[in-house]
């Protein structure tokens, strides 16, 4: 497996990033990129002006998700198949590895403002302060709902999740939720037909985005 960084006209290229594949991670400055290996037990950190290997990071176990630092000084990796699963976050740019966390998780976002990240399973999502290591918070779910992305507003103060639970082969419902990352507590909800596969709060701005099997939402977020 190969990755390939294009660079777009006028000047397009691509250079190839071998023995490397999917998840991936890019530092928001661009300073580095973090790929899976084709091993399968290793998170490889590029040069991404170079395709020049900066880094091969140990995990011992396959990687389901990657995550950046929103200041660009440490990648996180969820493993995909260890039981627990563990989170590792590692300091760029030496590569020392910084903690390893019993996170049960395989999604992950951070806060723009670099204070906290959360993470999901199947249910349950945990907030986190992956700088000292700690968990600050879980916010329980109900494990006929499964959670299938994660979002932090522009503020870093709230947490966007869609959720899905099927009522039959064919048939599904699907939930957005605003959760108050502070107190954990649901102060938005909307509740959708099919499913939703993912939620996305930009930046700059204060529209909320969930694209699903009927198409995009938006909403408007008139914080409480």
């Amino acid at each position: 497996h190969a990755v390939r960084i294009v660079t777009p006209a006028p000047t397009a290229h691509h250079r190839a990033l071998p023995n490397a594949q999917a998840p991936l991670a890019m530092a928001p400055d661009g300073s580095w990129l973090a790929t899976a290996a084709d091993s399968g037990n290793a998170v490889r950190v590029w040069d991404p002006d170079t395709a020049a290997l900066r880094l091969e990071l140990p995990t011992g176990d396959r990687t389901g998700h990657l995550l950046a630092a929103p200041d660009g000084t440490w990648p996180a990796e969820l493993a995909g198949s260890l039981d627990p699963h563990q989170m590792r976050v590692w300091d760029m740019p030496s590569g020392t590895l910084r903690h390893v966390l019993p996170s049960h998780d395989d999604l992950a976002a951070a806060a723009p403002d670099g204070t906290w990240t959360a993470t999901a399973s199947i249910a349950n999502i945990r907030i986190w302060h992956l700088q000292a290591g700690a968990q600050l918070l879980t916010i329980p779910g109900d494990r006929s709902q499964h959670i299938s992305s994660l979002a932090v507003s522009p503020d870093s103060r709230w947490l966007a999740v869609t959720r899905h639970q099927f009522l039959t082969d064919h048939d599904s419902i699907s939930e957005l939720h605003v959760y108050d990352r502070v107190t954990g507590l649901a102060v938005a909800a909307m509740r959708t037909n099919g499913m939703l596969y993912k939620c996305l709060w930009p930046k700059p701005g204060s529209t909320l985005y969930a694209q699903g099997d009927h198409g995009i939402y938006a909403f408007d977020w008139l914080a409480p």
